[in-house]
């Protein structure tokens, strides 16, 4: 049943971007939301940042790129890209959570404080099993203060299988 799933969410993934606000590969809320429940997460799992009304901290943020395409690659190998996000607002941006849909994508956020103008990085390393050779598409979830809380990137290559076994 999960093999099924997984291609929805991920075309569902793709449509939901929004750029009402400017900032590509920002998604609504609401489509979040329902995409999240339809993947088995709880209205836990997704907790806008609480703050107290006269004491807002959100901030804006903007990324080099939203998406990358390593290329040709093979299976068994790690293939790493840094994208690298700018803070754009005047509020120290924190960056609650980075997960990714596979467990062959494995992204690492910055665990301090982006100041004001200051850029920070997420580093994405894709390493590809032998069963998953041609096209393949992984979106990375970052979870912020912003407002959307919720900022996707992707990553792609053409998986290769691998010269020596």
């Amino acid at each position: 049943m999960k093999k099924v799933w997984i291609p929805l969410i991920a075309v569902a993934l793709f449509t939901a971007c929004s750029e009402e606000k400017g900032n590509e590969g920002t998604v609504k809320s609401e489509e979040v939301r329902s995409k999240m429940a339809a993947d088995g997460w709880s209205e836990e799992d997704y907790k806008e940042p609480e703050q107290n009304p006269n004491e807002k901290q959100y901030t804006t943020l903007a990324f080099d790129t939203y998406e990358h395409h390593f290329g040709k690659v093979f299976a068994g190998t790690d293939n790493k890209h840094v994208f690298k996000v700018t803070n754009t607002g005047t509020a120290p941006l924190i960056i609650t959570d980075a997960s990714a849909t596979c467990g062959c994508t494995v992204p690492k956020k910055p665990e301090a404080p982006i100041a004001p103008g200051e850029v920070g990085e997420i580093e994405v390393i894709f390493s590809p099993k032998p069963n998953q050779l041609g096209n393949q598409s992984k979106t990375v979830t970052v979870k912020a203060n912003t407002d959307p809380v919720i900022t996707t990137l992707r990553i792609s290559a053409e998986v290769m299988e691998p010269l020596m076994k």
